[in-house]
């Protein structure tokens, strides 16, 4: 990880905090999604993940269109990983 990389991923994870204190309680879920995706962009490229970032991305736009379908996308990239985990190791 480069200073800039690390920088950016700090700077977001602490205005993240903060953020949390004053906004609605679903937006800690959206924050937590994002840091997700920074961190996907910081690894070295596996074909998995790259693939679950580009679709955290488009979860996100549920989020302010209807709460339920985001909780359901976030379900199923959960268990994307927990069958990605569960057949690699």
């Amino acid at each position: 990880m480069t200073k800039e990389q690390q920088d950016r991923l700090f700077t977001f994870l602490l205005a993240s905090a903060r953020g949390c204190v004053d906004e609605p309680m679903n937006y800690g879920s959206l924050r937590l999604l994002d840091a997700f995706i920074l961190l996907a962009d910081l690894i070295e490229p596996d074909p998995f993940y790259l693939e679950l970032k580009e679709k955290a991305r488009e979860v996100k736009q549920f989020f302010m269109v209807d709460v339920d379908s985001y909780l359901e996308a976030l379900d199923h990239l959960l268990q994307e990983v927990t069958t990605h985990l569960m057949e690699s190791h």
